[in-house]
């Protein structure tokens, strides 16, 4: 065949393999074990300008961080000297006062000295480059309030600049503004109180009003209900009235008689438990439910003891239903609309244990069927 084809000699990328670093495949294997061993739930950062993404977290890691910091207190340092900003021609700073009327959700950064959301960290969504996705979570809530006083000029600054690149006509400003559907009927505003008013603005508005309604008043108020029951700190945010109102969102869990009874016993509990010595290094509400089993407690406090089930187990189940409904949208199509239950109960099962299913073999499922 040579006398036909003429040989071609190996191409470069071949010959200088061998020439490649030998560690290549080390460093690759050890960038993954360290997305894998970084990821110590057990010593998680209180302050929210040093939090990892809670997607950086394995995914049968998240539910138990978002456990985890459910029921630790939010940081809010109330005796930090907040470092003043100006803003709009004035010297402000943040009001630690804003930490008793949002107490569940609004923690303060320390290291940033921005304020955060805590729900917006730990159930926010998994598409990224979202408009204001990370407003709450990474920045803080300052960059909505620098946007509403120094956006303007950058975003007109790269208005002129587009327009003089392009050679487009842009609009003076100081003019009348023109409506386009009814140009003979005067406006009375300018086109600066038209597009940094009625549209700029606008556009802010709409993103603080899609963050409440992603926590609604019910939302926001389960949260501060829950974290009540948190012991940190000798149970220092006790709260029974919360724990009642907890208690009544579920009226079939608890009858209208175990809820008079609750009252009574959350009284006993709270004198009980800050008498204990054992319960004074506890910091977290699965320790305490622990303990509470280990030193026979929820024997004699049952109801508190269901009470603090409902708190340990809600947080992972709303995610895990939210994780069935969206597995649902990807099962139960319009090619499929007409599946019976039965069998999009057990499609969901492979969908929703991935995990399970991967350590099923093709040869068991090979002789079930």
């Amino acid at each position: 065949m040579e006398k036909y084809f003429k040989k071609v000699p190996p191409p470069e990328s071949d010959a200088k393999a061998d020439d490649l670093p030998s560690n290549l495949g080390e460093r690759k294997d050890k960038r993954k074990s360290s997305l894998i061993d970084n990821t110590d739930i057990e010593d998680l950062p209180s302050d929210p300008g040093e939090r990892k993404d809670i997607m950086e977290y394995l995914s049968h890691q998240r539910d138990e961080v978002r456990r985890k910091y459910l029921t630790k207190v939010p940081c809010q340092p109330y005796g930090h000297t907040f470092k003043q900003i100006l803003k709009s021609g004035s010297l402000r700073r943040f009001n630690p006062a804003w930490f008793d009327q949002y107490g569940s959700w609004l923690e303060y950064s320390m290291s940033k000295e921005r304020a955060f959301c805590l729900c917006c960290y730990l159930f926010k969504d998994e598409i990224r480059m979202q408009g204001g996705s990370d407003a709450f979570v990474k920045e803080g809530f300052n960059k909505l309030q620098k946007l509403r006083d120094d956006g303007w000029n950058l975003l007109m600054d790269k208005i002129a600049s587009f327009c003089k690149k392009h050679n487009a006509g842009m609009l003076i400003m100081e003019d009348d503004f023109v409506n386009p559907k009814n140009p003979r009927k005067r406006s009375n505003i300018t086109n600066m109180h038209h597009y940094k008013v009625n549209c700029f603005c606008t556009v802010l508005d709409l993103q603080i009003q899609e963050f409440n309604d992603r926590f609604t008043e019910v939302t926001t108020d389960l949260l501060i209900c829950m974290a009540a029951l948190s012991p940190t700190d000798s149970f220092y945010g006790f709260d029974k009235e919360k724990l009642m109102r907890l208690a009544k969102l579920y009226p079939e869990d608890f009858s209208y008689g175990e809820i008079l009874s609750l009252e009574q016993q959350l009284d006993i509990y709270i004198d009980n438990i800050r008498r204990d010595e054992r319960f004074k290094s506890v910091e977290n509400l699965g320790d305490l439910s622990c303990l509470m089993v280990k030193t026979q407690k929820h024997i004699a406090h049952p109801l508190v003891y269901r009470l603090l089930k409902l708190v340990l187990t809600l947080p992972v189940a709303t995610v895990s239903v939210e994780r069935c409904f969206s597995a649902m949208k990807l099962v139960k199509t319009a090619a499929r609309n007409r599946i019976g239950d039965q069998f999009l109960s057990d499609c969901m099962v492979c969908f929703v244990e991935k995990e399970l299913l991967d350590s099923v073999s093709n040869e068991k499922v090979i002789q079930r069927f």
